[in-house]
């Protein structure tokens, strides 16, 4: 089924919400955490790896209940109705700390004018981090999965997956811009962490709601008797495209979410920007990401998304080389552009993977299965977060202090190094993963042809 320029468009909005909180999320909760907070790195560390065992678990557990999920609505779009409210205020409370310290020496910590006081400090902080972080991935998870999972049902063809993939990523990139560019500069201009996550947080809640006017779900689809969990499990992990997938994109997620997390630490202490400067930085970086899109999209048209995807990290494990020595803020901006066009690759190519592993296990097992694929994604995907709460412990060792305004030369190597030698090494492990990954060449395009026969015949059928 061909589908409307305004359903495309109005669906893909959600990328808009997906990008804006996680991206913040993901970029400021460490600098939030530690270098405003104070929380110590060793805590901060525990706790994100707590936070991505949950978004580990919780990932395939929300896929699977969707799956078999039967309402008069469908089976994807009630979590996403339902969810959205608790999503945006999830993502608010993140933000909603107040925390006195001397360096690294907490004094108080306070919510909403009240001091908290119940285990003593470190501690409360400490609970309150993994908490509402893990409330808010429980409703991330719920919301998006399910709209994501609308992907693959919606759009079948390659020629229309590319061109809604790429109305997503210009989503994605205004989301980008918002949740990772902006943040400091609206902090300053607001006043307040909170501040910032209120606004973030409707921006959020709008682009959700904006994507439901372009959410149609396939009745035929959810019509067809889902696998029972041990076997749909079992037919997963046995995929070895799923697996080298899903491999590779573990590897991508490293890469962006140590990137994420320690450019603003980067920028602070490295090159001596401040938040107007770093915001001016990763706005350059994203605007390029828009010029790279039709370079990516015509890189997989012409050449299939396997060695696009390898492509990409080549490229963006070449970019980052520089940073590990870059300290003038100047240079560092005229360096921007290769940076978002590198970036473009990895962002534009992970769903048409994803979907092209979908369409060959419905020719396998009759059944579309986008939720326990999105899911089971998500579970070896999130393990990202473990991968990374590890890397950081490596910044204690290099003398970091959390909160001091200033870090030895010793701490700015350490941050260095976690943005530079980190990824490329994981950048490397991605394009020897990918050498294994089968589907490409002759046998995607006969999957192709299969998944448009079987398409056709359950039209058919429904409709008779």
């Amino acid at each position: 089924m061909v589908h409307s320029r305004w359903r495309k468009l109005a669906y893909s909005a959600g990328s808009l919400s997906a990008a804006v909180s996680y991206q913040a999320f993901s970029a400021y909760l460490f600098y939030f955490y530690v270098q405003v907070c104070a929380l110590p790195i060793p805590l901060y560390s525990l706790g994100f790896a707590i936070y991505g065992i949950w978004n580990a678990i919780n990932d395939p557990l929300f896929g699977y209940i969707s799956d078999r999920t039967r309402t008069k609505w469908g089976r994807r779009i009630p979590y996403v109705v339902f969810g959205n409210i608790p999503l945006m205020l999830s993502f608010m409370l993140v933000w909603a700390p107040y925390v006195e310290h001397i360096n690294s020496t907490l004094l108080s910590f306070s919510l909403f004018g009240s001091e908290v006081k119940l285990l003593g400090l470190p501690l409360d902080l400490f609970l309150y981090f993994v908490i509402i972080g893990s409330l808010f991935d429980t409703f991330y998870t719920m919301v998006i999965l399910a709209w994501t999972a609308l992907f693959p049902e919606m759009f079948t063809d390659l020629k229309e997956r590319t061109e809604v993939n790429a109305y997503r990523q210009l989503f994605s990139v205004i989301g980008l811009i918002l949740g990772l560019a902006l943040p400091l500069t609206l902090v300053k201009l607001l006043g307040s962490w909170w501040m910032m996550g209120v606004l973030l947080g409707l921006v959020t809640g709008a682009g959700v709601f904006l994507s439901l006017l372009g959410s149609k779900e396939t009745k035929v689809f959810a019509m067809e008797e889902p696998l029972g969990v041990m076997e749909a499990f079992k037919f997963t992990l046995k995929n070895r495209s799923f697996l080298t997938f899903v491999l590779a994109n573990l590897m991508i997620q490293y890469i962006f979410l140590i990137e994420v997390q320690q450019i603003p630490i980067f920028m602070a202490f490295a090159v001596g920007a401040g938040e107007y400067e770093t915001s001016l930085f990763l706005l350059a970086v994203f605007v390029m990401v828009v010029v790279g899109l039709p370079i990516w999209k015509k890189i997989i048209d012409t050449k299939g998304p396997r060695f696009a995807t390898m492509v990409s990290f080549a490229a963006f494990g070449f970019v980052l080389a520089p940073l590990l020595v870059i300290s003038d803020y100047t240079t560092l901006l005229a360096f921007s552009p290769v940076l978002g066009i590198a970036l473009c690759g990895p962002m534009i190519v992970i769903d048409i993977l994803i979907s092209d592993v979908i369409d060959e296990d419905e020719v396998r097992t009759g059944k579309r299965r986008e939720g326990m694929y999105f899911g089971a994604n998500a579970l070896i995907m999130r393990l990202a977060t473990v991968l990374v709460a590890a890397s950081v412990l490596i910044l204690p060792i290099f003398g970091y202090i959390e909160g001091a305004p200033t870090q030895t030369a010793s701490a700015i190597f350490g941050i260095r190094l976690l943005i530079t030698v980190f990824p490329i090494l994981a950048a490397l492990a991605g394009i020897l993963i990918m050498k294994y990954y089968p589907l490409y060449g002759e046998y995607l395009d006969s999957i192709k042809e299969k998944i448009k026969q079987m398409h056709e015949e359950k039209l058919k059928k429904t409709a008779a």
